[in-house]
């Protein structure tokens, strides 16, 4: 595994980004911070999948803030009407960009959707939940 992070911290630069692991709260599996331009990825992920799914999920968030991609949704503070009009649709944009960047780097390995099976619905009320209760205590452009 230390060659796998060796190798995120090597793209992320190549992104002008910087990461980290850290013990995150509320089963968070990763978290992009905007304005510092800072993946941060929690220690309990597991397997190389895992890493790598949540690392390039987290970088395409930052690569559509920086450019603009989304930009009522990637902003310092999107509003509750924001994130039910697009969340859903932004989500799995992002996944899938998230996908084809991981398999340009790692073509050996599935990427792991950010919300596996899930239904439109449940995905909503996911996101609307992550944001009142985490996104606006610590989100991703706290630090």
């Amino acid at each position: 595994m230390d060659k796998i992070i060796s190798k995120l911290h090597s793209i992320a630069k190549s992104h002008g980004v910087k990461c980290k692991f850290s013990k995150l709260k509320n089963d968070i599996a990763g978290l992009a911070h905007y304005t510092s331009g800072k993946i941060e990825l929690s220690v309990q992920l597991k397997t190389k999948a895992e890493v790598l799914s949540t690392f390039f999920h987290e970088l395409v968030h930052l690569i559509c803030y920086k450019n603009k991609i989304w930009a009522k949704y990637h902003s310092l503070d999107p509003s509750v009407d924001i994130v039910k009009k697009f969340g859903v649709k932004v989500e799995r944009f992002v996944d899938k960009k998230a996908e084809q960047l991981m398999l340009h780097y790692f073509p050996d390995t599935y990427y792991l959707s950010s919300y596996g099976d899930m239904s439109n619905k449940d995905i909503r009320n996911f996101l609307l939940s992550y944001y009142e209760n985490y996104y606006n205590k610590h989100g991703r452009v706290t630090s």
